[in-house]
């Protein structure tokens, strides 16, 4: 498994900066798939039309979880000569192999939701991955043969080893009422 890091520069938008290394990773990747993971579904559709203008020689594909399920599926399907380049969320991250990926392109970036303790609200937060989460995206690349992984953050980026746990990060106050109503 290879990994290159090709950090943004200069504040480009993350879906410009995807759709010129997806540029880069088809001109150097001309057999397998390449899986590409944003934090949301703006970002897909951002990158989506970056890569329409574009004109690329692959079928673009969205993945993400407010898909319906034939269209989800429609994404994990190949098509026999025919290269993909598949927009995903974090749904990829764990829950689902695609098969013909050997090129994984990690924006390094995830929305979580945290729940604000003092507003009592709760909001997606994006935010840089944990270094458990990178490995995680990177060996979808490598699941059926050698592969290659682009991050999109310089190599010398510090990641923090595992996510926070979920307690620390979940509205509770519902748990709080049921313990308080049973005694």
């Amino acid at each position: 498994m290879t990994t290159v890091y090709r950090p943004c520069a200069n504040r480009t938008p993350i879906d410009a900066h995807c759709a010129d290394v997806v540029s880069e990773a088809l001109n150097e990747n001309e057999e397998g798939d390449i899986l590409v993971i944003l934090p949301g579904v703006n970002e897909i559709e951002k990158t989506a039309r970056k890569l329409a203008a574009r004109n690329i020689d692959a079928l673009v594909a969205s993945l993400h979880g407010r898909m319906p399920l034939n269209e989800q599926r429609a994404a994990l399907t190949r098509v026999p000569g025919q290269q993909r380049v598949i927009l995903a969320t974090a749904i990829v991250e764990s829950s689902v192999t695609v098969a013909g990926v050997n090129c994984v392109i990690d924006a390094g970036l995830e929305r979580v939701p945290v729940y604000q303790h003092r507003s009592g609200v709760g909001r997606l937060e994006t935010r840089r991955v944990n270094r458990a989460s990178a490995d995680q995206r990177r060996g979808r690349a490598g699941r059926q043969g050698p592969g290659i992984c682009y991050r999109l953050w310089a190599k010398e980026q510090p990641l923090p080893a595992h996510r926070e746990p979920e307690v620390q990060q979940a509205d509770l106050t519902s748990l709080v009422f049921e313990l308080a109503r049973w005694g």
